[in-house]
């Protein structure tokens, strides 16, 4: 099965197709993204600063990470930075635990709006695990 590339505007993994929030943006989900059956979740995001909004999105992602660490089902949220962007990785334990992210307000209790500070809608990408041959846990997040 081919990974399926989302944006704001397709991002969603529920199985009845309902619309939801992701931070702030209404979206529905594709046929593909909700056949998507697996227990973790795993999701990058790359983000690019509005001109001079660098040092901004990291201070508010700086605010953001610990708040959304102790949200039930994170696994792992990280940010990482190359070439003037930003790239968020998560897992989360389930497709329920990404939901719940999804439609909770971690970026209000932060006090972060990540769209007024980036050049334009992020860009995100669903990722699909490719079993290792030799089926070590080190093969996949």
């Amino acid at each position: 099965m081919a990974r399926p590339r989302i944006t704001l505007q397709g991002l969603g993994i529920t199985d009845s197709g309902s619309r939801f929030s992701y931070h702030g943006e209404k979206v529905r989900p594709t046929h593909a993204e909700r056949s998507v059956v697996m227990s973790a979740v795993v999701i990058t995001a790359v983000i690019t600063p509005a001109e001079g909004k660098q040092d901004a999105v990291r201070e508010a992602f700086q605010r953001l990470l610990p708040i959304v660490h102790q949200e039930d089902g994170c696994d792992l949220y990280a940010l990482h930075e190359s070439d003037g962007k930003f790239v968020t990785i998560e897992k989360w334990a389930s497709q329920e635990a990404f939901e719940g992210h999804a439609n909770g307000d971690s970026l209000q209790k932060a006090g972060v709006d990540v769209a007024s500070l980036a050049a334009g809608p992020s860009d995100w990408m669903l990722l699909t695990p490719v079993p290792s041959s030799d089926g070590s846990p080190k093969g996949e997040l």
